[in-house]
């Protein structure tokens, strides 16, 4: 995620009502996520994988349902086709209303998830 995406994701958080939560360990994440000066995926995913697990979909929902077409990217190379969790989780991303309204974002999005191996061709 680059920096100019950083706002777009806090508000898509903000809108899901992540900071809302009572929950001490995801506003833990919410709160290194505010301290991280470059916030990446390739730098943030990692750390979600390894000590925020449980949190996968509740982060990635409301990144996928901006339906900002590199952010989505980022979800999809954040993925991994080895982590069963992972696929269904991107199975019901996929399936999401795309309110972007471009179609053709949506299936350039998904070529890349076939050759990542999240999908079947």
């Amino acid at each position: 995620m680059q920096d100019q995406n950083r706002p777009i994701v806090q508000r898509a958080w903000v809108e899901a009502g992540l900071y809302d939560s009572n929950d001490p360990k995801l506003q833990g994440f919410l709160q290194h996520f505010e301290r991280t000066l470059h916030a990446c995926w390739p730098d943030l995913w990692p750390l979600v994988r390894e000590s925020y697990s449980e949190y996968k979909e509740q982060l990635l929902t409301p990144i996928w349902d901006t339906g900002q077409k590199m952010l989505r990217l980022g979800v999809i190379l954040a993925l991994a086709s080895d982590r069963s969790d992972e696929l269904e989780i991107f199975r019901r991303l996929a399936q999401r209303p795309n309110m972007s309204g471009n179609p053709w974002e949506l299936e350039a999005l998904m070529r890349v998830a076939r050759r990542r191996g999240l999908v079947s061709a």
